[in-house]
């Protein structure tokens, strides 16, 4: 926020209500914690694959402060949250299974979607996709050409 926010709007024409912040894997858990500490920075959120799971979840202790701003109607932006189909297993080998249990990828992803989406979707709308057949690292292309469609098109009145 205080250097490369700065550093981009000072070389390049930035349209308002087009201002996005894009991240995957950890980077979705930077895009997270900006949007539950610092909502008003950017109008758009695109957490491709966060890493949720990290630091015992720590990220999401900012996600009840953020929740009553936005149920309180002091915010309005836009958030979309992605997950790779093949980043979380899903058979039937136990240890596989217990593995997955830490991690969570697309649980985590998921759920954080949907609890933030029912807050005030009119002010705050939450998109959460899934590409199937991707991996943590192919997904994080599709994330990004979904994210850029995302932050370009008007958002719909």
């Amino acid at each position: 926020l205080e250097e490369m926010k700065p550093f981009v709007e000072s070389r390049y024409r930035v349209e308002p209500g087009r201002r996005g912040l894009f991240g995957v894997s950890l980077g979705g858990l930077t895009v997270l914690n900006v949007l539950f500490h610092h909502p008003e920075a950017f109008d758009a959120y695109i957490a491709g694959s966060p890493a949720i799971w990290r630091n015992d979840r720590d990220v999401l202790k900012g996600e009840p402060a953020f929740s009553a701003r936005v149920r309180a109607g002091e915010l309005k932006l836009r958030v979309l949250i992605t997950s790779a189909g093949n980043e979380q297993y899903r058979g039937s080998d136990p240890a596989l299974l217990a593995a997955a249990a830490k991690e969570r990828w697309i649980d985590n992803a998921s759920e954080l979607a949907a609890r933030l989406g029912g807050l005030r979707p009119q002010d705050v709308p939450v998109v959460y996709t899934i590409f199937p057949d991707e991996s943590h690292g192919s997904g994080s292309y599709a994330a990004l050409r979904r994210g850029l469609a995302f932050v370009l098109t008007p958002p719909k009145i």
